[in-house]
């Protein structure tokens, strides 16, 4: 902003719109769904954002397909944390999202 210059409550909140609008991909997103799990292989997924939506750094670009028991579950992503989860099922998130990313684009 211009020194001198007072910004709105509405001017601010159109930026932050814009930013939120800019990181999703409703198209992208519904590739994803008809994914299976990238665990397990089982259809009827969840998207799973890296970092999590309500983070600094969320793209709808950045997300792996989960079925709910990898996902929220006992052995989920959001249970054990991304390092016991990426150990524990053998997944390296960046070169999965990557790879799902390579893939969309072709």
């Amino acid at each position: 902003m211009k020194k001198g210059h007072t910004d709105t409550r509405a001017a601010a909140a159109r930026r932050k719109r814009a930013r939120i609008a800019a990181k999703r991909d409703a198209a992208y997103l519904a590739w994803l769904h008809t994914l299976p799990c990238a665990v397990c292989r089982l259809h009827g997924i969840e998207v799973h954002h890296f970092p999590y939506r309500s983070k600094a750094g969320w793209h709808d670009r950045l997300s792996l397909p989960l079925c709910p028991e990898h996902h929220r579950g006992k052995a989920g992503f959001h249970t054990l944390g991304r390092a016991k989860w990426e150990r524990l099922h053998g997944v390296d998130t960046a070169a999965r999202i990557a790879a799902l990313n390579a893939e969309y684009g072709a």
